[in-house]
This record gives C-alpha cells, structure tokens and sequence, in this order.
C-alpha cells in the first residue's frame, strides 16, 4: 500500500513539472520567440567576427541561460543579458552567482556579467542601471 502512495507521490510530482514545462513554452511562443540555444561553435565565431575591445559593452537581447554574456565577458568591459522569459531570467541568474562573478581580464570586484528582465523597449529608459 505505501508503494502505490509513493508512485502516486512522484508520479504527481513528474506530472506538475511536466505541465509547469508546457505552460512555459506556450508562454515563450505567445511572448516572443521560443528558446533555441546557441550552439558552442557558433558563440565562438561570433566572439570572433565581433572583434571586441576591452572597452565595449556587449547587450545579448534574448540572453536565453546566458551562454553568450558569460562567453563574451572575459573580452569584453561588461557584459549584459536581457531576457523577457522568467524561467530562463532566473537559470541565468544561478549561473551567475554559481561562477565567478569577476572580469577575467581586470580583477575587478565589480559583477560585468548582469542579467535583466525587460521587454527591450523598456530596457531603454533603463540605461542608468547598468
């Protein structure tokens, strides 16, 4: 008899993580765009063609988990990613605080690498923040 409460405890749990999961990817596709990673390769090219200075800044407009603001920071001054999705705002974020949060290139104790979630027209007025 426990074994079937507990099947029926993970087997709810599975279930409402799999819906949670539905839920978020109508949402990405009626908000915006779905998420499709960058793949590895391709983020090394770009870093690449871009030819960054140490005194840019690089904003990654639909920043996803943040692959390309975390690849791009040790090139780079600073590095911003801009998100409207909640659940990938907040996997980036734990990435953040999980890595080291220093410029490669400087030392600095300032945090080069920053995440926001706005709507990019309303990241506009935001210029001080960053």
């Amino acid at each position: 008899m426990t074994d079937i409460i507990i099947f029926l405890i993970i087997f709810s749990l599975f279930y409402l993580i799999l819906l949670f999961y539905v839920a978020y990817m109508v949402y990405a596709t009626v908000s915006g765009a779905p998420f499709v990673p960058t793949r590895s390769r391709n983020v090394v090219k770009m870093i690449e063609l871009a030819n960054l200075t140490d005194a840019e800044k690089v904003i990654d407009l639909g920043s996803g988990e943040g692959r390309i603001v975390f690849a791009v920071a040790s090139h780079c001054e600073q590095s911003v990613g801009v998100e409207i999705n909640p659940f990938l705002y907040w996997i980036s974020r734990l990435k953040q605080r999980v890595s080291n949060c220093k410029n490669q290139k400087r030392n600095e104790t300032r945090k080069p690498r920053c995440f926001l979630r706005f709507y990019f027209f309303r990241l506009a007025n935001r210029e001080e923040r960053w």
